[in-house]
């Protein structure tokens, strides 16, 4: 798949909803291989959306690649997240991702 094909498959995740307040929501994500996430399948049914849940769970890894997903507007060009942004190899976490990792 090419990546014009990928950025036209991932803004077909939000063309359905659209809030006036809110803009742009996310209505799903799948996530394998991320931390302790292994494989996990989310729908968002409203544009305010509460993740809870023990530590070590997976939360932030969530909103993490969730944000990666979204454009920032600024005075100049678009600034962009990348996953790596928020998953960089460390000493303190010298996998955060497997080989075949995926959103």
């Amino acid at each position: 798949m090419s990546h014009d094909d990928r950025v036209r498959k991932l803004g077909t995740k939000f063309e359905k909803a659209r809030y006036p307040t809110f803009g742009p929501m996310l209505l799903g994500m799948r996530v394998q291989g991320f931390r302790g996430v292994a494989d996990l399948t989310l729908e968002f049914k409203s544009p305010v959306t509460a993740i809870s849940g023990l530590n070590g769970t997976g939360k932030s890894t969530v909103v993490q690649l969730a944000a990666a997903a979204f454009r920032q507007p600024t005075d100049h060009p678009w600034h962009r997240y990348y996953v790596a942004y928020f998953f960089p190899v460390s000493v303190a976490d010298p996998e955060p991702f497997t080989t075949g990792a995926q959103v």
